[in-house]
């Protein structure tokens, strides 16, 4: 069985982790089927050369790297539907009919085509399989599905996990992600604005990152800690009391399990992957119908508040997050992912029982 993940993620100045946490599901994968092939986005950038040809240069080179190539491929796993899929269909029009082509959406996928084109609605006709990283995000897709599974993207349960010696918290609010505006951080600057007693850490890196330094340059309740490895950044994690996420539109939102899984709560907007995730907590705050002024009273109060439990709720509200990132490890998702594989595979071939 030969298997191609394509990605249309890569890292850039301004966002140096996009895409890793699909390299680690490849990394993984690769311990078994050590032969699976994968194609990303390698040349990126911030320029404006990068945003106007970045996309002809990856089609062409996946022209060049498998369409003209000896190999066939079995099963093709798109990460980030369109416009991805163009490369699965190509394939599949050009190079090999049987193939069977897998998708994961993971949001913005979804979101900035609403209402859908019809280019976007035609291809996805193309897809054997569905993946939606929560099920508020497959709610959102233009049509029912029969041929789906909500699965997350999966956390690294060999890095995130709770430690038996959680020392001092360095940090009562931690931020985590793409330092852009979807993420919040106009909303992370008026909080610390207004609560300059509370410490917040920030990981990341992004186009508002000037902006953040700005602001630290004037104050001392916020500290920047670029771009971090999954293992520093699970080091500060645990370090934080509470996690803030403040995303305006988030598919699942991968930092959340992340947090949980090391025993970390979290404070935070609605959006389809914090639903999922936080279900009804007490620190979920709605969106809907607010101004953003309403939406920073509300975050302050929920934050004086979790910051001021006692430390037996507090304790409980580990134990519970430790719980609910259970059903997101990146062990669980490669199984899933794998099972899906095969099924496809023998749907299709006689010889599926030597498949591992």
């Amino acid at each position: 069985m030969n298997i191609l993940i394509v990605s249309n993620m890569g890292p850039k100045p301004s966002a140096p982790l996009q895409g890793q946490f699909v390299d680690k599901q490849v990394e993984r994968l690769r311990q078994k089927s050590p032969t699976i092939d994968y194609f990303n986005l390698s040349w990126n950038g911030d320029s404006i050369f990068h945003r106007v040809l970045k996309y002809p240069v990856y089609f062409f080179q996946f022209f060049i790297r498998y369409l003209l190539s000896a190999k066939k491929i079995d099963i093709m796993h798109i990460h980030f539907y369109f416009p991805t899929i163009v490369c699965g269909v190509l394939y599949k029009l050009l190079r090999n009919p049987g193939v069977k082509i897998v998708v994961t959406c993971h949001g913005s996928d979804i979101y900035a085509y609403q209402p859908p084109g019809v280019v976007y609605r035609y291809l996805s006709r193309f897809v054997n399989h569905w993946f939606f990283t929560s099920e508020s995000l497959y709610h959102r897709f233009f049509r029912k599905l029969d041929n789906k599974t909500i699965l997350s993207a999966g956390f690294d349960d060999e890095v995130f996990a709770r430690s038996q010696d959680e020392g001092n918290k360095k940090f009562d609010c931690l931020f985590v992600g793409t330092l852009d505006h979807n993420k919040g951080v106009d909303r992370l600057i008026a909080l610390a604005t207004k609560m300059p007693d509370i410490h917040f850490g920030v990981v990341g890196a992004g186009m508002l990152a000037e902006q953040l330094r700005q602001y630290a340059s004037k104050y001392n309740n916020l500290t920047l800690l670029g771009s971090r490895s999954a293992t520093e950044l699970a080091d500060i994690v645990k370090a934080s009391k509470f996690l803030i996420s403040l995303s305006r539109n988030e598919s699942f939102g991968l930092v959340i399990a992340e947090a949980h899984a090391c025993g970390i709560p979290c404070i935070a907007t609605e959006t389809d992957g914090s639903l999922e995730q936080l279900e009804d907590s007490p620190y979920l705050i709605a969106q809907g119908g607010l101004d953003e002024e309403s939406l920073i009273e509300q975050l302050t109060e929920k934050i004086q508040q979790a910051l001021n439990l006692v430390i037996s709720d507090y304790q409980d509200l580990q134990v519970q997050a430790v719980a609910k990132a259970a059903n997101y490890s990146l062990s669980n998702v490669i199984s899933v992912i794998e099972s899906q594989y095969k099924a496809l595979y023998c749907s299709q071939s006689s010889g599926c029982k030597n498949v591992q």
